[in-house]
């Protein structure tokens, strides 16, 4: 295994004149995309003359095509750990095929084996540290260390570190279209909606529901008097939301209803977003719209917001936070109590809400 000082004594730097063509491996969320997108960028800034190739599922794509649409020229689908052999053959011959110059990859997925089988010459990626066990990470001839209790975004620009970036970029803003903003304008117009709007995202994505806090129906009825409340949420959620609306009517289900930029448009417009540890609470980080979240099993400190104007809710209790990395993946799901969301209660994230609220004015 290597640690820092190693790391440091062997630093390479790679001359960007020598990089024509680069690989990004993003099996990721779109929360993981956003946090990743400061160092996307300052790879984008060194290697400028470069064409820059991203990998992700095929279902992930149209929305990372929204969100990074001024950083990648190339979208190329894997379904990865899904992946059966044949499909895992042709992705590697068509990779060999492009000759990229330079593969990075941070420290979500397990793919390590699959990267020494494309000849790229040059791989940057994180290796086991930091509490963190990253298989087979020699493959990686650029390696990067993470750091114990460290932002993702931190995590991610150590890659840039690792072959010796200091130009940093860490801006993780998105741009909105005419069309969804103009969306979103329309569609808050037909609800007579000119105050200030609080957003909640209701449910988590497909098998993440150990993150999820149970009390947003009671939350939606109490902060419901003192302002408009809009639903947001996948597909998966529609169930949830439609017993919200169902007790509490006045609120606006948008659950299962919009593209992801079109809830980018609704939460562009929003004085605040509401959620559990979810994709939503990067999305409004990256419009600049504060947020409140509910923190349980997931790591805080690895992927809470950074606003200024941000707040974190949560129970300091011994157990948590139980989810810090790959290898705790059972304990949350495992767990029956999840103390570390049931005694969160509607009434202290109501209050929350409404003095965050009222510090925005």
């Amino acid at each position: 295994m290597f640690n820092r000082e190693d790391v440091q004594e062997t630093r390479e730097m790679i001359n960007p004149a020598h990089i024509n063509r680069v690989l990004l491996f993003a099996h990721m969320g779109i929360g993981n995309l956003i946090m990743f997108m400061p160092a996307m960028r300052t790879f984008r800034n060194y290697f400028s003359g470069a064409s820059f190739s991203l990998v992700t599922s095929r279902q992930r794509i149209g929305n990372f095509k929204d969100l990074v649409r001024d950083l990648i020229d190339e979208y190329i689908p894997f379904n990865g750990s899904h992946a059966g052999i044949i499909e895992r053959e042709r992705f590697v011959s068509s990779i060999k095929e492009k000759n990229f110059d330079l593969l990075i990859k941070n420290f979500l997925g397990d793919y390590n084996n699959l990267l020494g089988k494309l000849d790229v010459p040059h791989r940057v990626g994180h290796i086991s540290s930091g509490g963190f066990k990253i298989r087979r990470d020699g493959v990686f001839n650029h390696p990067a260390v993470m750091k114990k209790d460290e932002h993702e975004i931190d995590r991610n620009m150590e890659l840039c570190y690792a072959i010796g970036i200091e130009d940093i970029c860490k801006d993780f803003r998105i741009s909105l279209g005419v069309n969804e903003r103009r969306w979103a304008h329309d569609f808050l117009a037909a609800y007579d909606i000119n105050n200030p709007m609080v957003c909640m995202q209701i449910g988590t994505s497909k098998g993440s529901d150990w993150k999820e806090w149970s009390g947003f129906g009671d939350l939606a009825e109490l902060v419901g008097k003192e302002t408009r409340i809009a639903l947001l949420g996948d597909k998966n959620a529609v169930p949830k939301a439609d017993c919200i609306k169902k007790s509490t009517p006045s609120v606006i289900n948008l659950v299962g209803e919009t593209t992801l930029m079109q809830a980018a448009a609704i939460l562009e417009r929003a004085k605040l977003l509401v959620s559990n540890d979810g994709g939503l609470i990067w999305l409004a980080q990256a419009l600049s719209t504060p947020v409140v979240v509910i923190y349980g099993p997931t790591d805080h400190t690895r992927t809470g917001p950074v606003g200024p104007k941000d707040k974190i809710i949560r129970k300091e209790l011994p157990c948590s936070p139980c989810y810090r990395t790959p290898k705790d993946y059972y304990k949350p799901r495992r767990c029956r109590l999840r103390r570390c969301l049931s005694t969160i209660t509607p009434d202290e994230v109501a209050e929350e809400v409404i003095k965050t609220m009222s510090n925005l004015k």
